[in-house]
């Protein structure tokens, strides 16, 4: 039988939310279905921002062409972009008496109890006030 760890530390599971809202970003699994926005990308110009060179800071290093392409507008490849890796920590808690499972995130209720927090060993509820401790 394995060893039980020491409560000496804890570790605190964190789910990070952006406010932002983007469109959907898929994730590497899902790459099949933007396939076509990665072999021909899509480009993307940025208007007004230029370039150009200003002769009274010579001399400078200029290579050929560089003025010419200097005075277009900056234009690059924009290529799909893939979540790498969603945390969302979550109790399983069973209620042995009605045989259900409850997959609960931080903040959700289950009946008058609030999830509070998520540790890797033990999960907090909360209860007018009151805070209990489910050991796993």
């Amino acid at each position: 039988m394995p060893r039980r760890r020491s409560n000496a530390t804890t570790t605190q599971v964190e789910s990070v939310r952006h406010k932002d809202k983007r469109a959907n970003i898929p994730t590497t699994e899902l790459r099949d279905f933007v396939k076509g926005d990665e072999a021909q990308p899509k480009a993307v110009q940025f208007p007004g921002l230029l370039y150009a060179r200003d002769p009274s800071l010579d001399p400078q290093l200029v290579w050929k062409g560089k003025d010419e392409q200097d005075q277009e507008q900056l234009t690059v490849p924009s290529v799909p972009i893939y979540i790498q890796e969603k945390i969302h920590p979550q109790a399983i808690i069973e209620d042995k008496k009605e045989q259900k499972t409850y997959f609960l995130e931080t903040g959700e209720m289950l009946g008058s109890l609030r999830v509070e927090q998520i540790l890797e060993e033990k999960v907090t509820l909360s209860d007018d006030g009151e805070q209990f401790d489910l050991v796993l």
